[in-house]
């Protein structure tokens, strides 16, 4: 069984309730295919009252899996399914969606000369 605790640093220091809210979110992830991290990324460029986000990475690498993370497409059923759950307080409409097919892509707005890394 996935274990959150163990596959991320610091949230052993979380608690209890925390850890097992965060590793039932990571299986429901899980079941379509989407790590938590994605997820969150996911989450956060969708919800219409988040303008920014910002996520601090120290190496290159860090770069290089946040952009594969950023890019890959989230199903659309994964939040109503963290809903049914009830993990997800936001109804999945009030998620803001730019693709009409089953899996959303949100729209990546990049700063002028910031190219992706080269994978």
């Amino acid at each position: 069984m996935l274990t959150v605790a163990n596959n991320f640093p610091g949230v052993g220091d979380a608690s209890p309730d925390v850890v097992e809210r965060t590793t039932r979110i990571a299986l429901v992830c899980e079941q379509f295919g989407v790590d938590l991290p994605t997820a969150a990324l996911a989450f956060a460029a969708r919800h219409p009252a988040i303008v920014s986000v910002v996520v601090g990475l120290r190496t290159q690498a860090e770069v290089e899996e946040t952009m594969q993370r950023w890019n890959h497409p989230v199903p659309e059923g994964l939040w109503t399914a963290l809903q049914d759950e009830g993990l997800l307080q936001v109804e999945p409409q009030h998620l803001q969606s730019t693709d009409a097919g089953d899996v959303a892509q949100t729209s990546r707005v990049r700063p002028e000369g910031l190219e992706p890394p080269t994978v």
